[in-house]
């Protein structure tokens, strides 16, 4: 089996993010048309409710009542509500993993509280657009949903040798298929044509070093794993802390102090995220996340 056959094999179950695509073309224009954006997001009458609970929810914090999707692009940007869209897309994409294997609770609970994290400790070291860690954040393990959905027997060995060796799950993805979730996560989204940072935010979250062009963005995103692991918000299959980086702290220049306020944004981030989301979540994905 390799990254490719899974990748292959996952793309024909689980669409691409279409209407991310489908605006992320009308931005690649000189003029952007924010209504043509408008259209797109209309015409899933569901992603337009969670949006806008999204940007009326202290996530945000705008500073009046935001009621039609043009008023957002307006007051929260196109990019960041291009990219609400891909996340509440994939929410609602992964209904077929075995819940003894990984509980998809648990799962997005883990990868909300990455992106949270990776948010707050971006904009602690003075980064400008944050929402893009955000995305980054929860993307980071969509290699290990690809995994777990075609590995098969030989995921769930993995997942046993992890558990029963006292090791980390990532080395037992290496032991048993001799690559890791890092690697697979980005090869789909290599092949799903998304930018090439949270491909690297995906692949390099393990080794953030091994980052070339965006060693500062896949260093964010292994600070904020390892948070979230220690916080103890969900899970992805892994239980333990992954070892940190050195070098990526350094290269971050976050300091110790700091990480305090970060888990306690965290903490308050995530609950508001949380009660937006679960409104009219699958019952298999988020719908029961919040009595975890």
């Amino acid at each position: 089996m390799t990254i490719e056959a899974l990748v292959r094999d996952f793309r024909g179950t689980v669409s691409p993010p279409i209407i991310y695509l489908r605006i992320n073309e009308e931005l690649s224009r000189p003029d952007p048309r924010p209504h043509v954006i408008t259209e797109i997001i209309g015409e899933d009458a569901g992603l337009t409710a969670r949006l806008l609970r999204l940007v009326n929810s202290s996530f945000f914090s705008v500073p009046q009542r935001i009621e039609t999707v043009s008023e957002a692009l307006r007051l929260v940007g196109h990019s960041q509500v291009r990219d609400l869209a891909l996340v509440t897309t994939m929410m609602t994409s992964f209904r077929e993993i075995p819940s003894d294997l990984v509980s998809m609770n648990e799962f997005w609970l883990h990868s909300l509280a990455v992106g949270v994290g990776a948010r707050a400790v971006a904009r602690s070291v003075g980064e400008l657009n944050v929402e893009r860690y955000f995305l980054a954040g929860v993307l980071h393990d969509i290699g290990r949903l690809v995994m777990l959905t075609g590995g098969g027997e030989r995921m769930r060995q993995a997942i046993l040798r992890a558990r029963e060796g006292n090791m980390l799950l990532y080395g037992a993805e290496l032991e048993e298929f001799g690559f890791a979730h890092t690697r697979v996560g980005e090869e789909l989204l290599r092949s799903w044509g998304l930018p090439l940072y949270l491909q690297h935010a995906a692949g390099c979250h393990h080794a953030p070093l091994k980052s070339v062009h965006y060693v500062l963005e896949a260093s964010v995103i292994h600070l904020a794993d390892a948070l979230a692991h220690a916080l103890r918000y969900g899970g992805n299959g892994e239980q333990f802390v992954p070892p940190l980086s050195r070098g990526g702290w350094n290269h971050i220049g976050v300091s110790k102090l700091a990480l305090t306020t970060i888990g306690m944004e965290v903490d308050r981030q995530v609950i508001a995220l949380l009660d937006v989301l679960s409104h009219d979540a699958p019952h298999d994905s988020l719908s029961n996340i919040a009595h975890l």
